[in-house]
């Protein structure tokens, strides 16, 4: 029979409220279990109904407090670290019985209870009967409970209309960490055209600006995408792809909020003044003439005010011309951090 295409989930944060959650979600724990919770918001409380390969009947939690956040409900169901979250498509959970347990158990069964009913009525000597009839009815109860070899007879699957996926196929990591890669490509590009507006960064200053804590945490996470991508499995690419993407949109929002109030007062207005004479040099109805005494003006003034998260006369000139960064602001700087 055709494996189903692998499923492609979209990610999760855990920071995310719960009554914003609802269907299919699969969770992958530090103790390496994946499980499924069906959440479904109420008006009272979340409510959950979860399945777990540790576990042969589904787990039921009701009334989980309306304020709590998706890593609370995963915390609540199991209590191994959750690692990582998807939302997954919808479909129904089935669960499969090893038939070869059952037979395995119903002759352990009889087997021993043969031999109990031997050591009880038949066996001659009595103490000896009472034993071996004793230990075999303890091995005989046991051989219906064993419930170590029950969970590994039983697997649950999602049956989806792609097709059936076991648990330790749902989070495929292929379409993951292919997905993770393009979303991570896009951040890339999206930053590096600002990069390459000068008047840009010179008007919102603090997205280049290491030492600003939300561009810190957006830098430092694209500097580990970058050192542990090739060593990372497709869900941890994709968790850190979107705290990537979460970063450079807060330390964008933070940047465009704040302004040009992230330079030191005694600088704003000349920053104030490179930016309008950029702007008149980039612009496309500028003449030559113009344009070059525009940018003599703008690099002049740069030059004095020497901040090192705003672009360098020399770079000015080189993006100016359509050359692409040569690295991001910021990153050399917080790499040596990070060695140091």
């Amino acid at each position: 029979m055709d494996q189903p295409p692998p499923l492609d989930p979209d990610p999760l944060p855990f920071t995310r409220p719960a009554r914003g959650v609802s269907g299919n979600v699969a969770v992958a724990y530090a103790d390496g279990v994946t499980a499924l919770l069906q959440i479904s918001p109420g008006r009272e409380g979340i409510h959950v109904k979860g399945y777990s390969p540790t576990s042969v009947d589904p787990i039921t939690l009701s009334s989980i407090p309306l304020e709590s956040d998706l890593g609370d409900v995963a915390l609540a169901f199991r209590e191994s670290r959750p690692l990582r979250a998807f939302q997954m498509p919808d479909g129904v959970v089935r669960s499969h019985f090893d038939a070869r347990f059952a037979a395995w158990r119903a002759v352990a069964f009889l087997f021993f209870a043969m031999l109990a009913v031997v050591g009880f009525v038949f066996f001659p000597d009595p103490t000896w009967g009472g034993l071996i009839g004793g230990v075999s009815a303890i091995l005989a109860a046991l051989s219906l409970g064993a419930r170590r070899k029950q969970l590994r007879a039983m697997t649950y699957a999602l049956v989806t209309d792609e097709g059936s996926y076991p648990f330790d196929r749902l989070l495929d990591d292929r379409p993951l960490g292919r997905r993770a890669e393009k979303s991570v490509q896009q951040v890339k590009e999206a930053y590096g055209a600002l990069v390459s507006d000068v008047v840009y960064r010179i008007e919102y200053p603090a997205l280049f600006d290491p030492s600003t804590p939300t561009t810190k945490a957006f830098t430092s996470a694209l500097i580990e995408w970058d050192n542990n991508q090739a060593h990372l499995s497709g869900s941890e690419l994709s968790t850190l792809a979107g705290r990537i993407g979460l970063a450079f949109d807060a330390a964008k929002a933070h940047a465009e909020t704040v302004g040009m109030t992230h330079l030191p007062e005694h600088t704003r207005e000349r920053a104030e003044r490179a930016a309008k004479a950029l702007r008149v040099a980039t612009s496309k109805s500028t003449g030559a003439a113009e344009r070059k005494t525009a940018m003599g003006r703008a690099t002049a003034i740069l030059e004095d005010l020497m901040l090192h998260y705003l672009p360098r006369p020399r770079e000015v000139l080189s993006l100016v011309e359509g050359r692409r960064p040569l690295a991001l602001p910021g990153r050399r700087s917080v790499e040596a951090e990070a060695r140091a």
